[in-house]
């Protein structure tokens, strides 16, 4: 039950009554005993009352939370869990499963915080350590302040009937403000009833609105933040399920002290029935309508649901067409129960240029610029040119994209024009590709083309021209929350390519196959702390080393590899240490985000691999490890990595140490 703060009239004539009553003692008396000031006054070695100080009183604060019983404290601490889940999940742009709870992530920072520390960061004493009060009666006040947040803040939570005292020790020096919180036992929801205005919504299935279903089960605890969170997704069901307009007229919430239970009833009024009426569009230019009406997800006359708006919205955006797209309805729906749609768009620069920069010892700067068009036709096909330069490295690769105007596919084509200079071995050719690449749901994504190239290679064999024509064929699943900062989640990439063709006169078939993965770990509630891990493993089959074109075979080493060992430069060797590469490959990293401040962590880390000329990986032979230490500056555009690792297993072909700098994570 609230605290009633007493009026201030009875107190003042209280404290006049207690005057003037013939010896019955002053107002500082009647003062003690309503808890107003000390029992005694302290005195300076001078003599002087300390409350005269005119520094104030220094003090310390000492909140202590007891009796808390461990299923309280366990149910605490899975549901803090819970919500880091769930918050994680909302950041990263993804619906996170269902939560016991039902909690909503982000909306209280401290949600997610023990008692003691939610205590802690509420407490006025604690916050105003630096500020003393004037005396010691004006700190029992200030910590009377607390005891009465504290009981509110024990009600939230379930706790209805908390013990919280305060209790100033003034034999201590500095004097300590301590606060003695027994939560007792917390009070459960016993009953969640819903008083329709009009009967319940017969479009709404009563699955989908009962208290499991809305995150708050019966028997959990009575926490008024849950109770909250599940009118909210009420009424975000109601939305969904063709009620737009419902809103919450009253909330009734009866707790029960002798069998420690809540009763929540809440009054709502569902509104009318509503279907999707006819959208129209307001803003286009170069964009083709085809465009945005292909992206909505709904069809005229299907239920209303509100989420699908939102959705909408957010896709349209993704696309990179628009730079803003705003979506209005009426207040009310039409006379046959419609809602009319205007979307409005306001279209942002088609074309963007850019370019990026890296070092590394082994392959030396590199620089990278595109030129991209998203909206060629005004069919949100894109055109893009990536211009690639380094020692080792000169390419143009021009690339087409043109999605279906409804489903979540594209087709695609490319060519590539390079040029290639390194210790393994040199090329120069033109590769082509033409596919499509479409969502398979659930993130995953996969993807098949016809992939024709013709090169002129120079390895261990001398010049030789090959002519292949591949058919890769591509399956990929990215949960990961960022692309350049990935700090949570997953990312799965498969790929098998079949092969054939000529090098020089003599036929030539084989099957390359990769498979690769990362993952993200957060150590701490706000994923500062990341533990990450990568690897790779890869097969070739139906050639030879000696037979297979140099630039198929596989190759280990460098920044985006094992870390340490120059590019290319793990693998076997020939007489003049050159890589020559080889039909297998496994790789394997990890690394630990360590934070120093905001903006800088170092980051600790150990690659390991190998590459056989057999078919497959031999783990038990020939594996090199490198080991390093990097730094990270984290910027808007992503984190400035700086990375310095030496090979743990060096040959005399392999330099003493390897550094990298590049903007984003090293995977």
């Amino acid at each position: 039950m609230p605290i009633r703060k007493p009026a201030l009239a009875p107190i003042v004539s209280a404290l006049l009554c207690a005057t003037v009553l013939a010896g019955c003692g002053t107002i500082d008396g009647v003062g003690k005993s309503l808890g107003l000031v000390d029992d005694e006054v302290r005195q300076t070695d001078e003599g002087e009352p300390l409350f005269q100080d005119v520094g104030g009183v220094a003090y310390t604060t000492d909140i202590v939370v007891e009796g808390l019983e461990p299923e309280d404290a366990a149910e605490e601490q899975k549901r803090a869990e819970a919500r880091a889940e769930k918050r994680a999940a909302e950041e990263a742009g993804r619906t996170p499963p269902a939560s016991a709870t039902g909690s909503e992530p982000g909306a209280d920072p401290l949600a997610d915080a023990p008692l003691d520390e939610l205590l802690g960061a509420l407490s006025e004493l604690r916050r105003l350590e630096e500020r003393p009060p004037t005396s010691l009666a004006a700190l029992r006040r200030r910590g009377q302040g607390d005891v009465e947040l504290f009981q509110r803040a024990l009600r939230s939570r379930g706790y209805f009937s908390a013990d919280v005292r305060l209790r100033i020790d003034r034999d201590a020096e500095p004097p300590v403000a301590r606060i003695t919180v027994n939560p007792g036992p917390r009070y459960r929801l016993a009953d969640w009833n819903i008083d329709w205005a009009a009967g319940q919504p017969p479009q709404v299935p009563a699955d989908k609105i009962d208290p499991e279903a809305l995150g708050v089960p019966l028997g959990a605890a009575a926490e008024a933040g849950e109770v909250v969170s599940g009118e909210r997704r009420l009424l975000t069901v109601l939305a969904a399920n063709g009620y737009p307009f419902a809103r919450q007229t009253n909330r009734r919430a009866v707790v029960d002290h002798d069998t420690r239970e809540m009763a929540v009833t809440l009054s709502i009024e569902s509104g009318p029935f509503t279907r999707f009426g006819p959208t129209s569009v307001e803003g286009l230019d170069d964009v083709l309508p085809s465009v945005v009406e292909g992206k909505q997800p709904w069809s005229e006359g299907d239920t209303y649901d509100a989420g699908a708006v939102e959705t909408y919205r957010a896709d349209l955006l993704a696309t990179g067409l628009f730079s803003s797209a705003v979506i209005k309805s009426p207040d009310q729906p039409t006379g046959d129960g419609s809602l009319p749609i205007n979307l409005t768009v306001a279209e942002g620069p088609p074309r963007s240029i850019g370019a990026g920069a890296r070092y590394s010892t082994d392959i030396g700067p590199e620089l990278r610029t595109f030129w991209e068009h998203r909206n060629l036709t005004g069919r949100a096909d894109r055109l893009r040119a990536e211009l690639d330069v380094s020692p080792v490295l000169q390419e143009i690769e021009v690339t087409y994209r043109r999605p279906h105007p409804r489903f979540d596919r594209f087709n695609f084509g490319s060519i590539r024009l390079l040029n290639e200079d390194t210790d393994a071995f040199q090329q120069t050719g033109i590769e082509t590709r033409f596919g499509q690449e479409r969502s398979l749901g659930d993130d995953w994504r996969g993807s098949v083309a016809l992939a024709p190239e013709y090169k002129i290679i120079e390895d261990e064999k001398g010049e030789r021209t090959s002519y292949l024509l591949g058919l890769p064929v591509t399956l990929s699943r990215d949960k990961s929350d960022s692309l350049l900062d990935p700090r949570r989640g997953y990312r799965l990439s498969a790929q098998a390519t079949p092969y054939t063709g000529a090098i020089e006169d003599t036929a030539i078939s084989f099957l390359r196959t990769e498979l690769s993965g990362s993952v993200y770990v957060p150590l701490d509630d706000l994923a500062r702390w990341v533990l990450a891990g990568r690897a790779r493993i890869g097969s070739i089959a139906g050639a030879s080393r000696g037979t297979l074109p140099a630039d198929k075979r596989f190759y280990s080493g460098g920044g985006g590899s094992v870390r340490g060992y120059g590019y290319r430069m793990l693998g076997p060797l020939d007489g003049d240490d050159d890589p020559l590469g080889g039909r297998s490959v496994a790789e394997a990293g990890i690394e630990l985000r360590v934070p120093v401040t905001d903006d800088i962590a170092v980051v600790p880390f150990l690659d390991a691999g190998q590459i056989s000329e057999e078919p497959w990986p031999d783990l038990s032979t020939d594996v090199r490890t490198g080991a390093g230490l990097g730094l990270r500056y984290y910027t808007p555009l992503g984190p400035f990595r700086f990375d310095v690792a030496v090979p743990l297993d060096r040959r005399d072909a392999d330099d003493p140490y390897q550094f990298y700098i590049s903007l984003g994570q090293a995977f």
